[in-house]
């Protein structure tokens, strides 16, 4: 996996997005290596944003970054998961 399958996001830096592509954005914590892929539809005046945590990304960014979490189990990947 890499670095280009992820937006890069700095602590408290501010981004762009183009909420009428309609496509899913995966971000990628630099300290944890969490990934989250987020969906952002217009809701009338509002936007709407839908995180959705993505596990076996998640793990796989982990084990590329060498980055081990004492303590975490993660949770089971499950047939209806999103990657």
């Amino acid at each position: 996996m890499s670095d280009e399958k992820y937006e890069g996001v700095k602590d408290g830096e501010a981004i762009d997005i183009d909420w009428r592509s309609g496509e899913a954005i995966r971000f990628s914590c630099c300290d944890c290596g969490l990934v989250h892929q987020i969906n952002v539809v217009a809701a009338g005046p509002k936007i709407r944003m839908r995180f959705y945590r993505m596990e076996r990304d998640t793990q796989q960014r982990r084990a590329e970054r060498g980055i081990i979490l004492e303590g975490y189990v993660p949770p089971p990947i499950g047939p209806g998961e999103l990657n």
